[in-house]
């Protein structure tokens, strides 16, 4: 039998608690958080150090908001995915950041639905639930 690769993800949300709620859920599911931030600039710091297949972001963070922070990550990793969690995730919301996400989940999606998207997105699919 072959054995899964457990997928590694970096969390960036300004909430601690919402960060351990999403750390928690993941368990057993063969997917684990390997680093977490609450700010734009502690995620380049970080991402240099860990070797993620996915960056799980928020819209807004402490210190800066995705149309400011993710131009930055992209330029610095072109090649690592981005899934953004929101609580906004319409499609006038969504251009703003197509260019930098492979995926899109609102903050009210199921655990279920949650892990199905970053399974679909480290695989290379794209993933956008918009509301």
């Amino acid at each position: 039998m072959r054995e899964r690769k457990v997928i590694q993800i970096f969390h960036a949300e300004r909430h601690s608690l919402f960060r351990s709620g999403v750390k928690k859920s993941l368990k057993g599911f063969e997917i684990e958080v390997i680093g977490e931030a609450d700010g734009a600039k502690e995620i380049i710091e970080r991402l240099v150090e860990v070797k993620q297949d996915l960056l799980l972001t928020s819209h807004k963070l402490y210190d800066e908001e995705a149309d400011v922070f993710l131009p930055k990550v992209k330029e610095k990793f072109p090649d690592l995915k981005i899934m953004m969690l929101t609580i906004v995730s319409g499609k006038d919301y969504l251009v703003n950041y197509i260019n930098y996400l492979n995926g899109m989940l609102t903050k009210r999606a199921k655990k279920k639905e949650l892990i199905k998207a970053i399974r679909l997105v480290v695989n290379g699919d794209l993933y956008f639930h918009l509301s």
